[in-house]
């Protein structure tokens, strides 16, 4: 998932820590730092790019924004082409090559 850090700096979450005190693991140009979850910020989905679901009936799978309603996102899912209309607040930006 991709993030914006409280200085600015875009990362991809590359591990959620939830022993302790929740935390992420972000990588920032190749180096890696841990961050809380209120110093980042989801970076929302634009038109074409990859993304992932986090909330909901479908949380976890992925698929393509190929358009935007309003808040809304018209997404193609990667697992069956099937076309979805999903809040965009409900999806990231996926980030690393995957989805």
């Amino acid at each position: 998932i991709q993030v914006k850090l409280l200085d600015g700096r875009k990362g991809t979450i590359v591990e959620a820590r939830t022993t302790g005190l929740p935390t992420y693991v972000v990588d920032v140009d190749g180096s890696t730092t841990v961050v809380r979850r209120e110093e980042l910020e989801i970076v929302r989905p634009a038109k074409k790019d990859k993304l992932i679901i986090l909330a909901g009936d479908l949380a976890g799978h992925t698929g393509s924004l190929i358009g935007i309603d309003g808040a809304d996102g018209i997404v193609k899912m990667a697992a069956n082409s099937d076309i979805k209309i999903l809040d965009l607040e409900r999806c990231a930006k996926l980030g690393g090559g995957l989805g």
